[in-house]
């Protein structure tokens, strides 16, 4: 059997620490790592945007804002969401400075992005839809932000205590 590869080796050690200092908080980081238990408060806070996006579409309903704009604005948080998970599991291999500046410039870029894409379907194609993606976007935002606000002093708290999550 070869050898394993340097980057294999980095992500063994990575996922064998107990407590890694370049690690960033990332969102559904129970999915990729499989061989721990999940606690069903971790679960909530990691999860808390997508409850947010859930419950968003019975008051989109009732309000009168439309489902389509309900739909734009869930497909581009989720993909958005998909893509800071994926570069905050790239920036848990870079140094801290780096790893730093990626989950900053990410979290802004992403922003930036996801609301000239929402400022372009309210100019260009409807606006109520528009800014019912708008809303429910910002509630999912919102709420996954509260959620990793949330996970991260759960496990500040826990490495002080000396107990791992």
């Amino acid at each position: 059997m070869a050898p394993a590869s340097p980057v294999v080796r980095q992500r063994r050690k990575v996922l064998d620490a107990d407590f890694h200092p370049r690690v960033l908080v990332c969102p559904m980081s129970f999915l990729t790592d499989l061989r721990r238990e999940v606690k069903p408060f971790e679960f909530f806070c990691s999860a808390l945007g997508i409850f947010a996006l859930l419950l968003t579409l019975p008051f989109v309903v009732i309000a009168g804002g439309t489902v389509e704009g309900w739909a734009i604005g869930a497909v581009l948080w989720l993909v958005m969401w998909a893509v800071g998970l994926g570069l905050s599991k790239f920036a848990q291999s870079i140094d801290g400075p780096q790893a730093i500046g990626i989950a900053g410039m990410s979290f802004m870029v992403r922003a930036w992005v996801a609301f000239g894409i929402l400022f372009l379907v309210a100019a260009k194609y409807d606006r109520i839809a528009g800014l019912t993606a708008a809303t429910v976007f910002a509630a999912a935002f919102t709420f996954d932000l509260a959620g990793r606000t949330m996970l991260n002093a759960l496990k500040t708290k826990s490495r002080q205590q000396g107990v791992n999550l």
